[in-house]
């Protein structure tokens, strides 16, 4: 996590800080204050508060570097349960996905967050993605793909790195699920991280 707790205000982490606590559990958390990762705070005790969050890795913590503070790790609360949106604007949630997760967890986060996107990270969960430009259009195929994405029902965008000195993302417009020699098909629009970040900003969801 990016921030915490200390004296009830949050706070960036920083080697000076001590006493300070997780907002979504209250659990003591540390200062992670190197020189490669973005600075960040874990729990004193290795674990995960919100069974929604694991470990964090650095492409989570980059992209969520990317947003004012009041709009990263923001408590969502609903009918009794809360939870920690990523990103978290006036008119939607980002939810950034570095790991398999499963088909339920998917749609739980879904319903429960209502308007969102996706931001998946191409280089774990995407490897095997062949992209064609055709156009305005980029279609793909996709070898071994992680079928519990078969049901979603939000915008995905897929993060494919640096591409010919560019930072790009693939926005997914129609993944067709018919599964041939281990591969699926779609399309789907090229986008800059630049304007992706503009469209958040915007609070627009669509392709």
């Amino acid at each position: 996590m990016i921030f915490a707790l200390k004296a009830k205000k949050r706070v960036r982490a920083n080697p000076i800080l001590k006493e300070v606590f997780c907002p979504y559990c209250g659990g003591e958390v540390i200062a992670k204050c190197g020189k490669i990762k973005i600075w960040h705070f874990a729990h004193k005790q290795d674990w995960a508060c919100d069974d929604w969050k694991g470990k964090e890795s650095d492409w989570h913590l980059e992209w969520k570097s990317n947003f004012d503070g009041p709009f990263q790790e923001v408590i969502v609360k609903k009918e009794n349960k809360r939870h920690t949106a990523d990103i978290k604007t006036s008119n939607m949630v980002v939810e950034f996905q570095n790991s398999s997760i499963s088909s339920e967890d998917i749609s739980k986060r879904e319903e429960f967050y209502g308007e969102m996107i996706w931001v998946m990270n191409g280089d774990t969960l995407c490897k095997n993605m062949e992209l064609t430009p055709k156009g305005e259009i980029v279609t793909f195929r996709w070898k071994w793909p992680h079928k519990s994405w078969k049901g979603n029902t939000k915008t995905i965008y897929i993060d494919m790195g640096y591409r010919d000195l560019k930072h790009i993302l693939l926005c997914v417009g129609k993944i067709y699920w018919d599964n041939k020699n281990g591969k699926v098909r779609g399309w789907g629009k090229i986008i800059t991280k630049e304007k992706l970040l503009g469209r958040i900003n915007d609070g627009y969801c669509g392709h």
